[in-house]
């Protein structure tokens, strides 16, 4: 289909045809907005005639130009976000909040989402429960996520990517394309936000926010008493539906002591942790995603190449075997010898390095060798 768009629009006809022929019912809305996001000239073009039909258009017709508006300038919110994040004028969270806040501005500007949030202002557990269609359903769990992720109107991005991955290992297929054509969360042409993108779904095939799945893991590890368990269990069913946003809540009315439910789960966040570090131990792509958009330090070589790629090799994000962190002192004493990043690393000589920093020959001599393979 993309193919065919193309050759149609290059086609002969007036601007006002091919535009109302690319809303053809028979191509579907999917098939448009891959098509738009192979070709992005498109995009500005058909914007650009919408606006123009819009002035003296029907109702549908300037929804139509704003939708297309919102979306370009989503689009241009983005590349002036990646951009400035490939320059380090801005850093991981900045980078990942700013893209979301593009999306969300966008998305608040179009059409259907007016109409929807005249229905459901602000969507309880209860009125969600009640929505028997099942796209309209994982919407309206998208804005109470957005919802419980927010304080006085403020979203803590990080909190809603944390419940949003929760729901979408909920939903079908078809849910997960309804909300992400209805939301603005695949909406990309920039290189950087599309692999954002990508590692996303790939933490969520990973089982990243798997909690259930988690929560069992630990539970096996541990054999926990019942008492325990049941909190867990109870805690797994509330973070699928909240994310960490629900946190406090949960920790207040559960029923047990506050002190001992946080202790708990606190514990149950380290398991987390060490299951979230075997899954980047065992894909080394996804452990290069995750050390380039979250700004932990890699567990594998590739994770490193990718940081030297995208000039995000500062030495703090070195690794020494196994995937462990160089050790404060291990990288204050290299930071104090002059060697700011990887890629300097690679190239230092190992015997002089030693000998500035104090460090063991030999373990210096094995992370330039890390360092020169990063850096090939």
């Amino acid at each position: 289909m993309p193919s065919e768009l193309r050759q149609f629009l290059a086609g002969k006809g007036t601007d006002s045809a091919r535009l109302v022929s690319f809303y053809d019912p028979k191509i579907t809305r999917s098939e448009r907005e891959t098509f738009l996001a192979a070709y992005p000239e498109i995009r500005t073009f058909l914007a650009e005639k919408a606006a123009k039909r819009a002035v003296r258009g029907t109702k549908t017709e300037q929804a139509r130009a704003q939708r297309l508006a919102a979306e370009q300038e989503n689009l241009q919110r983005q590349a002036f976000v990646a951009e400035k994040f490939r320059k380090d004028e801005i850093d991981h969270e900045a980078f990942r909040k700013g893209i979301s806040e593009a999306r969300q501005a966008a998305f608040m500007e179009s059409d259907a989402v007016a109409r929807f949030l005249r229905a459901y202002p602000e969507p309880t557990a209860a009125e969600i429960a009640k929505i028997k269609e099942p796209k309209e359903r994982a919407v309206a769990q998208y804005y109470r996520a957005l919802t419980d992720s927010s304080t006085l109107r403020i979203v803590d991005w990080d909190k809603f990517d944390e419940a949003l991955g929760a729901l979408r290992q909920t939903w079908t297929p078809e849910q997960r394309e309804h909300v992400a054509r209805n939301t603005g969360l695949r909406v990309a042409d920039d290189p950087l936000v599309k692999e954002l993108d990508a590692h996303r779904d790939k933490l969520e095939t990973a089982g990243w926010y798997d909690w259930p799945k988690l929560i069992q893991a630990a539970l096996d590890w541990a054999k926990l008493a019942p008492p325990q368990q049941k909190l867990l269990l109870a805690w797994a069913a509330e973070r699928s539906r909240t994310g960490v946003a629900g946190r406090e809540t949960f920790i207040q009315e559960y029923g047990a002591p506050p002190a001992n439910v946080r202790l708990w789960l606190n514990w149950f966040d380290r398991q987390v942790d060490a299951q979230r570090d075997a899954m980047r131990r065992a894909d080394s792509e996804l452990d290069a995603g995750h050390a380039l958009f979250y700004k932990v330090a890699p567990m594998s070589v590739t994770g490193l190449k990718r940081l030297v790629a995208t000039g995000k090799d500062s030495i703090d994000r070195m690794i020494r075997s196994g995937g462990v962190p160089l050790s404060t002192r291990e990288r204050d004493a290299i930071a104090g010898a002059g060697v700011k990043t990887i890629k300097e690393l690679a190239q230092a000589d190992p015997v002089d390095l030693a000998r500035r920093t104090g460090l063991d020959p030999k373990f210096v001599a094995f992370i330039i060798g890390v360092a020169t393979r990063a850096a090939q």
